[in-house]
């Protein structure tokens, strides 16, 4: 995380449209050895996208990722989260 701030890039910028944020795209696009270290860097982990969307909604759909998924809950992701389709990371 360090070289990235160091070249002056902001991890924690969120997209202005789609509102995702770097946990959401790494852990949509299966980099999930990207995703454990944002989540062990202090990352937020709650913040929703566009759907209402949070990091661990997306990876329960994946059942490769479920190393991301331990983290997240272990980090404090909220199962809980309702996205506007009224689905949370257990359903």
């Amino acid at each position: 995380m360090g070289l990235l701030a160091n070249a002056g890039i902001d991890i924690f910028n969120t997209h202005k449209i789609t509102l995702s944020n770097a946990l959401h795209v790494a852990v949509e696009r299966n980099h999930y050895e990207v995703a454990l270290m944002l989540i062990s860097s202090r990352f937020p982990l709650n913040e929703k996208k566009e759907g209402g969307h949070t990091a661990l909604l997306i990876a329960s759909r994946d059942p490769g990722a479920m190393n991301v998924i331990d983290n997240i809950i272990r980090k404090g992701g909220d199962l809980d989260t309702v996205c506007d389709l009224g689905q949370t990371a257990l359903a």
